[in-house]
Protein backbone atom coordinates (compact mmCIF):
# COMPACT_ATOMS: atom_id res chain seq x y z
CA UNK A 1 0.00 0.00 0.00
CA UNK A 2 2.87 2.36 0.63
CA UNK A 3 4.05 2.00 -2.99
CA UNK A 4 0.81 3.46 -4.42
CA UNK A 5 1.28 6.94 -2.82
CA UNK A 6 4.94 6.94 -3.92
CA UNK A 7 4.01 6.11 -7.54
CA UNK A 8 1.25 8.72 -7.48
CA UNK A 9 3.58 11.39 -6.07
CA UNK A 10 6.25 10.57 -8.67
CA UNK A 11 3.67 10.79 -11.48
CA UNK A 12 2.41 14.18 -10.29
CA UNK A 13 5.95 15.55 -10.01
CA UNK A 14 6.78 14.28 -13.52
CA UNK A 15 3.71 15.96 -15.03
CA UNK A 16 4.45 19.23 -13.20
CA UNK A 17 8.10 19.31 -14.27
CA UNK A 18 7.22 18.56 -17.89
CA UNK A 19 4.72 21.41 -18.06
CA UNK A 20 7.20 23.83 -16.45
CA UNK A 21 9.65 23.29 -19.30
CA UNK A 22 7.09 23.52 -22.13
CA UNK A 23 7.67 26.30 -24.65
CA UNK A 24 5.15 29.07 -25.21
CA UNK A 25 5.45 28.76 -28.99
CA UNK A 26 6.59 26.15 -31.47
CA UNK A 27 10.39 25.91 -31.46
CA UNK A 28 10.88 23.81 -34.60
CA UNK A 29 8.96 25.15 -37.55
CA UNK A 30 8.30 22.81 -40.44
CA UNK A 31 8.07 23.85 -44.08
CA UNK A 32 4.90 23.36 -46.06
CA UNK A 33 6.75 20.69 -48.02
CA UNK A 34 8.22 17.85 -46.05
CA UNK A 35 11.73 18.15 -47.46
CA UNK A 36 14.74 17.96 -45.15
CA UNK A 37 16.68 21.22 -44.68
CA UNK A 38 19.79 19.91 -46.46
CA UNK A 39 17.72 19.42 -49.67
CA UNK A 40 16.16 22.90 -49.61
CA UNK A 41 18.93 24.54 -51.75
CA UNK A 42 18.81 21.75 -54.39
CA UNK A 43 16.98 22.26 -57.69
CA UNK A 44 16.51 20.27 -60.88
CA UNK A 45 15.96 21.91 -64.27
CA UNK A 46 15.29 20.91 -67.87
CA UNK A 47 17.21 22.60 -70.68
CA UNK A 48 16.65 22.98 -74.43
CA UNK A 49 19.07 24.87 -76.66
CA UNK A 50 21.26 24.84 -79.74
CA UNK A 51 23.35 21.97 -78.39
CA UNK A 52 20.30 19.76 -77.78
CA UNK A 53 18.20 18.94 -74.78
CA UNK A 54 19.14 17.86 -71.30
CA UNK A 55 19.01 18.88 -67.69
CA UNK A 56 20.99 19.92 -64.65
CA UNK A 57 21.07 19.55 -60.89
CA UNK A 58 21.96 22.71 -58.98
CA UNK A 59 23.02 23.17 -55.37
CA UNK A 60 23.03 26.60 -53.73
CA UNK A 61 26.03 26.57 -51.36
CA UNK A 62 25.14 29.97 -49.87
CA UNK A 63 23.22 33.03 -51.11
CA UNK A 64 26.20 34.08 -53.26
CA UNK A 65 27.53 30.77 -54.71
CA UNK A 66 25.87 27.86 -56.51
CA UNK A 67 27.09 24.71 -58.28
CA UNK A 68 25.46 23.06 -61.31
CA UNK A 69 26.14 19.68 -62.88
CA UNK A 70 24.41 19.17 -66.22
CA UNK A 71 24.13 17.33 -69.52
CA UNK A 72 23.01 18.44 -73.01
CA UNK A 73 22.74 16.09 -75.95
CA UNK A 74 20.57 14.72 -78.69
CA UNK A 75 19.51 16.22 -82.01
CA UNK A 76 17.17 19.19 -82.36
CA UNK A 77 17.02 19.74 -86.11
CA UNK A 78 13.71 20.11 -87.90
CA UNK A 79 15.27 19.02 -91.17
CA UNK A 80 18.63 17.37 -91.83
CA UNK A 81 18.77 18.78 -95.37
CA UNK A 82 20.82 21.90 -96.11
CA UNK A 83 20.59 23.54 -99.55
CA UNK A 84 23.50 25.70 -100.72
CA UNK A 85 23.70 27.04 -104.30
CA UNK A 86 21.34 24.37 -105.60
CA UNK A 87 23.18 21.49 -103.94
CA UNK A 88 21.57 19.45 -101.16
CA UNK A 89 23.59 18.21 -98.20
CA UNK A 90 22.63 15.80 -95.44
CA UNK A 91 23.69 16.96 -91.96
CA UNK A 92 23.86 14.57 -88.99
CA UNK A 93 24.59 15.92 -85.52
CA UNK A 94 25.33 13.94 -82.38
CA UNK A 95 25.74 16.20 -79.36
CA UNK A 96 27.05 15.05 -76.01
CA UNK A 97 28.00 17.81 -73.54
CA UNK A 98 28.55 17.40 -69.79
CA UNK A 99 29.42 20.41 -67.64
CA UNK A 100 30.13 21.61 -64.10
CA UNK A 101 29.53 25.31 -63.41
CA UNK A 102 30.16 27.61 -60.47
CA UNK A 103 27.47 30.29 -60.38
CA UNK A 104 28.21 33.59 -58.65
CA UNK A 105 25.20 35.63 -57.46
CA UNK A 106 26.44 39.20 -56.72
CA UNK A 107 23.09 40.23 -55.18
CA UNK A 108 22.28 36.86 -53.62
CA UNK A 109 21.02 38.31 -50.32
CA UNK A 110 18.99 41.14 -51.87
CA UNK A 111 15.32 41.62 -51.03
CA UNK A 112 14.55 42.10 -54.75
CA UNK A 113 13.76 38.74 -56.39
CA UNK A 114 14.94 39.93 -59.83
CA UNK A 115 18.33 41.10 -58.51
CA UNK A 116 18.69 37.85 -56.54
CA UNK A 117 18.18 35.77 -59.71
CA UNK A 118 21.02 37.38 -61.73
CA UNK A 119 24.26 35.38 -61.83
CA UNK A 120 27.54 34.86 -63.69
CA UNK A 121 28.67 31.30 -64.40
CA UNK A 122 32.11 29.84 -65.07
CA UNK A 123 32.99 26.20 -65.39
CA UNK A 124 34.41 23.24 -67.23
CA UNK A 125 32.80 20.98 -69.83
CA UNK A 126 33.39 17.70 -71.64
CA UNK A 127 32.38 18.17 -75.29
CA UNK A 128 31.91 15.07 -77.42
CA UNK A 129 30.09 16.38 -80.50
CA UNK A 130 30.10 14.59 -83.85
CA UNK A 131 28.97 16.34 -87.07
CA UNK A 132 28.70 14.63 -90.44
CA UNK A 133 27.95 16.47 -93.71
CA UNK A 134 27.31 14.47 -96.92
CA UNK A 135 26.43 15.65 -100.42
CA UNK A 136 23.33 14.07 -101.93
CA UNK A 137 23.33 13.25 -105.61
CA UNK A 138 20.52 11.72 -107.60
CA UNK A 139 20.93 8.55 -109.64
CA UNK A 140 22.93 9.02 -112.84
CA UNK A 141 24.55 12.29 -111.73
CA UNK A 142 28.21 12.71 -110.94
CA UNK A 143 29.85 15.02 -108.45
CA UNK A 144 32.79 17.08 -109.63
CA UNK A 145 34.81 19.39 -107.40
CA UNK A 146 36.70 22.45 -108.69
CA UNK A 147 35.43 21.96 -112.19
Amino acid sequence: MKTLPIILAASVMTVMSASAFAADEQVIKEDAATTPNYLAPVSVRAEVGTSGYGGAVSYRVNPYVGLSLGYNGGDLSWSDDIKVDGSTYDLDMENNNTYLNAELYPWGASENAFARSLYVAAGVAYLDNDYDLQKRTSAGRTLSIND
